[in-house]
This record gives C-alpha cells, structure tokens and sequence, in this order.
C-alpha cells in the first residue's frame, strides 16, 4: 500500500475527460448539459470571466484526480497541498482541474457529487473562488462562489486536481512566437 504525506490521504479515482475548449460559450453550455437542479453563481461572477483551465485549445483528453486531504482544509491551503500530491510529486504535483474540465466531468459522473462535495479552485483576477458541486438522492447542484483564505472545507470534500503540465521551455517560446 502507498504512503501518502500526512495530510493527503490521496486520490479517489483518476478519469479521463474529452473535454472541447473550442466550443463557443463552453462554461454556460457545460452547466446547461449538467442539467443542475440548483445553480447559484455569485453575482459578481460573469459565466464569460470564467477560465476555462486546462490547456484552453480543442479537444483534449483531461485527466481528472479526485483528490481527498483527510481532514478539513483551508481554501489558502488547498494550492500547496495538492502542489505535494502523492504519484506527482517528482512531476510538480496537482493543480486545481479548470473550470470546464470540472463540469464535464460532473456532467459524465453525475452520482459523484451525490456521494461527496466536489470542488475546484480558480482565479479572476487576483480573487479566488471556488465551483463547488454537491447533491443528495433527489438533486445535483452547483455554486460558484468566492473562495476567502479562511474558507474551511469539511475532511469529506474532494477536490478535484490535474497533474502539473510542465512544458519545455523551448517549445512553449515556438507556440509563442506563432500567436
């Protein structure tokens, strides 16, 4: 059995995810498939602010890591955490999955959510904030809400994660250089 750092109990699954980075108003078409019964998006928040995550071009296969600290966690936390992740360690660890990324995957595992909160983390601007997925027999719901430092997410909330893309130097100048 693994041995996992102290405070990652490690991860629940990994999934693959199509996800199209490509299609016009990808974030409100996602949440629209999901089909949510409650959706709360903060009212500071435009849906077209929303990053996409991931690499942001075509489609692309995600690999998607349900991710479980074993205890309760700081949104402030949370970063560094998944940053020391268990099996990418050596790889730069895990980043918080992109927003549309999540979605998909919600939309293709719909019980999940049923099971445990899922949530995701990402940045507008300098403000954090978090795109929580939950449920219970009868419904599915999403909020999409500021993420304060302080925030405390309960031990049985799972994040999900993606593993660390790290590109050569070299090649990331040369996709630059042709934008």
């Amino acid at each position: 059995m693994a041995k996992f750092p102290r405070l990652f109990l490690g991860t629940i699954g990994n999934y693959a995810v199509l996800v199209d980075y490509d299609e016009p108003d990808a974030i409100t078409r996602a949440i629209i498939r999901n089909g949510f019964s409650h959706t709360y998006i903060h009212e500071d928040i435009k849906i077209s602010e929303i990053p996409l995550g991931g690499t942001g071009r075509g489609k692309v296969t995600e690999k998607i890591h349900q991710v479980c600290f074993g205890g309760a966690v700081y949104n402030r936390e949370v970063p560094q955490k998944l940053r020391e992740g268990h099996g990418y360690a050596n790889h730069g660890g895990y980043e918080s999955a992109g927003a549309l990324a999540a979605l998909t995957y919600a939309a293709m595992n719909p019980d999940r959510q049923r099971a445990c909160s899922l949530v995701t983390l990402f940045r507008i601007g300098l403000q954090l904030y978090s795109l929580h997925l939950y449920g219970t027999e009868c419904i599915r719901a999403l909020e999409i809400l500021p993420a304060f430092p302080n925030g405390l997410w309960p031990g049985k909330t799972e994040f999900l994660a993606a593993g660390v893309r790290r590109l050569n130097l070299r090649v990331a100048q040369l996709a630059h250089s042709h934008i």
